[in-house]
C-alpha cells in the first residue's frame, strides 16, 4: 500500500476538484468538505471566532448569550472555485447576567449580526491510495445496483411487457377457474356421499376431504381475486401513459436518492492520515443595544434615560485546520488529533457600556389623598459611568487542541487585545476545556464548553475592580451541531 500526497496552491475548492478523478464513481470533492465540517462540529461551543464552517446553536448561560451559525458554499462544491459563507445571529444582556431575568427587573439587551466570507488559500491531502481505489469500485458497485434498479422499472412499466403480463395473468386467470371449477365439483360430490353414508370411518374420511377442498377452494378465490386485480391495473396503465411514466419517474427518484445516500456514507469511511487547510475570512458584523443609565449630575428629568447605540466591526481572519491520525499514545495507541487556529483582526467602533456593570434603579410614582400614599414602582438595571463611544483595532485568536480516540475532547485557549483610540488598551484571556457527546455513527450531538477568561490583565481600564482575582469569568458554553443539507 502506498500513499498519494497531494499539495495544491492557491486555492483549496481548486485543490480538492483537482484531487477527483475524471470518472464519476471516484470520491467526490464535496467529501474533504464534509470531512472539515465534522471537525468543525467538535468545538461549535460559541466561545470564539474560530468554529465557522458549521452550522449550530449556542448558550451561555452566565452571561445570557444566544446565537445562532449557519453556513453553506457559494455556488456547488464540484466547481473549481468554491468559496464559503457563514452567517451567525443572536442576543446578549448588556452589562450583567442572566440573573436580571429572574428579579423583575427591565434589563439592558443587545442584538447582533456577522457575516463572513471564506476564501481558500492551500490545501494538503495525505491519503491512501489503495483505499481511495476500494472506495471507487464500490461506487461503482452501488452505482450498477442503482441503473438495474432503474431498467427494472422501465420494463416493468413498458407497455409491451405490462401487455406480455396481461396475456400471461389472463391464462393464469383462465388455469384458476379450470381448478376452482374442479375443486367445486368435488366438494358437490363429497357432500352427496356425506349425506347418504353410514359409516362412521368413512364419513371422517369425506369430512377430512371436504375440509382439505374447502382450504384449497378459499386459496383459489384469493389468487383469482389477485390476479384480477393486477389486470384490471395493467389494462388501466396499457390505457394511460402519463400514469406511466410518473411511476418510472418516481422509481428513478427513489433510487437514485438511495444511491446518493449510500454512496455519501461510503465516502465518510475514507481514512485521511493527514490534512492541512488554510483560508482567508473577511467578516463584517453589527451589533444592536439597548441599555438605561442614570447621571446624577443632570437635572432630575434628565437623570434617567433609556438609550439606543448600534456598532460595528469588520476585519480580516485567517484560518487552520490540520488533521492527523498517525499520531501514537504508548497507552491508548493510535490517538487521532485535530490543530485549529483562528487569529483575526478587526476595526471597531464601539461604547463602553462593556466596561461596566449595571446597578438595580427604582423609578417609583407617588399618589398621595390625605394622610394614604400609593406608589407605582419599576425596577431598571442601569449604568451610573459615563458612557462613551471609542474606535480601537481588536486583534484576536483562538487555537483548538482536538484529542481522543473518538475525538470527543478539546483544550481551547482564546486571548484578545483592543488598542483604543483613548489609549485604554484593555487585554482579556481565557482557556476553556470542551467536552462533545457523538452518537453511534461519530455525529457530534452536544458540546460543552467549561471556561476561565481573565478581564483586562494589564489593568488598562480605570472603571475595573482593583483586585485582580475579581476581574475574572467563570461560565460554561454549550453548543448544538445542526445537520442541515449543507452539501447537496
Amino acid at each position: 500500500m502506498h500513499t498519494k500526497t497531494i499539495l495544491l496552491i492557491p486555492l483549496l475548492a481548486t485543490g480538492l476538484a483537482t484531487f477527483a478523478q475524471t470518472s464519476g464513481d471516484t470520491i467526490a470533492n464535496k467529501t474533504w468538505y464534509k470531512k472539515i465540517n465534522q471537525s468543525f462540529g467538535l468545538i461549535a461551543t460559541g466561545q470564539g471566532e474560530a468554529a465557522n464552517l458549521a452550522n449550530y446553536g449556542s448558550f451561555d448561560p452566565v452571561n445570557g448569550v444566544f446565537k445562532l451559525n449557519i453556513f453553506g458554499p457559494i455556488g456547488s462544491t464540484d466547481t473549481r472555485r468554491a468559496a464559503f459563507f457563514s452567517v451567525d445571529a443572536g442576543g446578549n444582556i448588556e452589562g450583567d447576567n442572566t440573573g436580571v431575568l429572574f428579579n423583575n427587573s427591565k434589563f439592558n439587551s443587545g442584538l447582533n449580526v456577522t457575516g463572513k466570507l471564506h476564501l481558500p488559500l492551500f490545501a494538503f491531502l495525505d491519503i491512501s491510495q489503495n483505499e481511495a481505489d476500494s472506495i471507487s469500485a464500490g461506487i461503482t458497485k452501488l452505482r450498477r445496483e442503482m441503473e438495474m434498479q432503474q431498467l427494472q422499472a422501465r420494463q416493468q412499466f413498458d407497455s409491451t411487457h405490462l401487455s406480455i403480463q396481461y396475456i400471461n395473468d389472463a391464462a393464469h386467470l383462465r388455469a384458476i377457474g379450470r381448478k376452482l371449477q374442479g375443486a367445486r365439483g368435488s366438494i358437490s360430490g363429497l357432500q352427496t356421499a356425506l349425506t347418504t353414508s353410514k359409516d362412521s370411518l368413512e364419513i371422517l374420511k369425506i369430512t377430512d376431504s371436504l375440509l382439505s377442498l374447502f382450504k384449497q377452494e378459499a386459496s383459489l378465490q384469493t389468487d383469482s381475486a389477485k390476479v384480477g386485480q393486477e389486470m384490471a391495473a395493467n389494462k388501466a396503465l396499457l390505457g394511460d401513459l402519463l400514469t406511466r411514466l410518473n411511476n418510472i419517474n418516481q422509481a428513478v427518484f427513489r433510487s437514485t436518492a438511495a444511491f446518493n445516500k449510500r454512496r455519501d456514507s461510503l465516502e465518510m469511511t475514507i481514512d485521511i492520515k493527514g490534512s492541512s487547510f488554510l483560508w482567508l475570512t473577511l467578516t463584517g458584523g453589527l451589533n444592536r443595544k439597548k441599555y438605561y443609565s442614570f447621571a446624577d449630575s443632570l437635572s432630575f428629568s434628565n437623570q434617567f434615560s433609556s438609550q439606543k447605540y448600534t456598532s460595528y466591526a469588520y476585519g480580516i481572519e485567517f484560518n487552520y485546520i490540520g488533521y492527523s491520525s498517525q499520531k501514537n499514545n504508548p497507552v491508548a495507541g493510535k490517538m487521532p488529533h485535530v490543530h485549529v487556529g483562528n487569529l483575526g483582526i478587526s476595526r471597531v467602533r464601539n461604547n463602553n457600556t462593556g466596561d461596566f456593570s449595571t446597578v438595580e434603579l427604582t423609578d417609583a410614582q407617588k399618589y398621595s389623598a390625605g394622610d394614604s400614599t400609593h406608589n407605582i414602582a419599576t425596577k431598571y438595571n442601569v449604568y451610573t459611568d459615563p458612557i462613551t463611544e471609542y474606535k480601537a483595532w481588536k486583534v484576536y485568536l483562538n487555537y483548538y487542541y482536538v484529542f481522543g480516540k473518538k475525538r470527543n475532547f478539546a483544550l481551547h485557549v482564546f486571548p484578545d487585545v483592543e488598542f483604543r483610540d483613548n489609549r485604554k488598551n484593555p487585554f482579556n484571556s481565557g482557556a476553556g476545556f470542551i467536552f462533545s457527546l457523538n452518537n453511534k455513527k461519530d455525529k457530534t450531538l452536544f458540546n460543552l464548553e467549561v471556561y476561565a477568561k481573565l478581564i483586562d490583565i494589564g489593568k488598562a481600564l480605570d472603571e475595573d475592580e482593583v483586585r485582580f482575582i475579581n476581574r475574572n469569568e467563570v461560565g460554561v458554553h454549550m453548543g448544538i451541531p445542526f445537520n442541515f443539507p449543507t452539501f447537496k
